[in-house]
């Protein structure tokens, strides 16, 4: 645990020192495992986590409720849904059958589509998760949250 966590300070600097690459140029992110950030601009918004790097952004930009997180949060927001739920009212699939819903999470994909990603290639599982949340809390990411309920 301890020399996971000394490397956590060394991980946010190559983060912070790569590249950044646009969403939807899925083919300069590499099928590795790692961290990433969601950027728009200088301004660090999302940090997550993923077995494969490319095949998330195709997530994330694809549209779809259950694959685009970061953008169905923004929908949220912004549709002023905040509250997610387990229960059928107020789920993704019910707001998903909701048109104004629909528009807003369409714009929210279009608004992640032009944004900037920047990543670190990471094996290990348990690294991994923390250093998304030792990123996250670095970089005060205004959309992660890591609440269970």
């Amino acid at each position: 645990f301890q020399n996971r966590l000394k490397d956590l300070p060394l991980l946010l600097e190559q983060l912070l020192r790569a590249s950044p690459h646009a969403l939807t140029n899925k083919s300069t992110l590499p099928n590795k495992p790692g961290v990433y950030v969601i950027a728009e601009g200088e301004n660090h918004l999302y940090t997550g986590r993923s077995k494969n790097l490319r095949q998330r952004m195709k997530n994330h930009t694809s549209g779809r409720a259950e694959q685009s997180a970061f953008a169905f949060r923004l929908a949220r927001q912004l549709s002023g849904k905040t509250r997610a739920t387990y229960k059928k009212e107020g789920s993704r699939k019910e707001l998903m059958k909701d048109q104004d819903f629909i528009d807003v999470m369409a714009k929210c994909t279009t608004r992640v589509k032009n944004m900037s990603v920047l990543h670190v290639e990471i094996e290990d599982d348990v690294t991994q998760h923390m250093f998304e949340v030792y990123c996250a809390l670095a970089l005060k990411t205004q959309y992660n949250e890591f609440k269970t309920s």
